[in-house]
C-alpha cells in the first residue's frame, strides 16, 4: 500500500508561553486521503497539461495550492505564456532563440517600455530626397523617394529593416512605381503587403 509522507511546522501557544513542534512526521495511506489523480503525475506531465489552459485558468490553478504555485512560477513554458498574454504580444514559433530566451527577451522589453530606457542608438542616412509619405509598422519603416527638383511628387518608395541590434547595419530596398504616388500602407505583420494608392 502506498502512504503519503509529509513534514509539517506547527507553532502554537499555550497558556502564555511559546510551544513549538517543528517536523512533525505523518504516515497516511493514500486511500484515506481524497487526493487528485493530478497531482500524483511528475512535474513535467502537470506543466504539459496546464500549457493548453487559457492564461485564466492557469492563474486559477497556480492558487489551489502550493504545488501549483511552485509548478507555474518555476516553468519557463507557463511564465512564458503568462508574460506574453500580460505583455498584448504574439509569440513567433518560428524564432530560433529557446523558450528561456524568449522569456528573458520578453523581460527585458518591458522592463525597457517600463522605465524607457533607451538601449542603443542608431543614425541610418536617407539616400534619396524624402517626400512627405511615410509609414511605420511592424519593424519596417517604409519612405516616399521624391524628385529633386519638387517634394510633392512620390514616384518611387524605399524601405528598410529598423535595427534591432546595434550590431546590424540596415539598407534601403528601393520600389519603383512609375506613377504619382498619392498614399501607402503597410499590412506587414498580417499579410506582408504594401498598398500604394496612385
Amino acid at each position: 500500500m502506498y502512504s503519503l509522507h509529509y513534514q509539517s511546522h506547527l507553532h502554537t501557544e499555550v497558556n502564555g508561553s511559546n510551544a513549538t513542534f517543528d517536523h512533525v512526521t505523518m504516515h497516511e495511506p493514500l486511500a484515506m486521503l481524497k487526493i487528485s489523480p493530478l497531482l500524483t503525475l511528475p512535474t513535467e506531465l502537470i506543466i504539459y497539461v496546464l500549457s493548453y489552459l487559457p492564461i485564466a485558468d492557469i492563474l486559477a490553478c497556480q492558487r489551489l495550492n502550493r504545488l501549483f504555485d511552485c509548478v507555474v512560477r518555476q516553468s519557463v513554458l507557463l511564465r512564458y505564456a503568462i508574460e506574453t498574454k500580460v505583455a498584448g504580444v504574439v509569440d513567433n514559433p518560428h524564432a530560433p532563440l529557446v523558450l528561456s530566451e524568449r522569456l528573458e527577451n520578453l523581460r527585458s522589453r518591458e522592463d525597457a517600455w517600463a522605465s524607457f530606457t533607451i538601449k542603443f542608438r542608431s543614425l541610418i542616412p536617407v539616400p534619396h530626397v524624402p517626400s512627405g509619405i511615410y509609414d511605420l509598422t511592424g519593424g519596417i519603416y517604409l519612405l516616399g523617394n521624391a524628385l529633386v527638383f519638387d517634394r510633392l511628387f512620390t514616384t518611387a518608395m524605399s524601405f528598410l529593416q529598423l535595427p534591432s541590434s546595434p550590431h546590424v547595419s540596415p539598407a534601403w530596398t528601393r520600389i519603383c512605381v512609375n506613377h504619382d504616388i498619392v498614399d501607402i500602407g503597410l499590412a506587414v505583420q498580417e499579410h506582408n503587403l504594401i498598398g500604394v494608392l496612385v
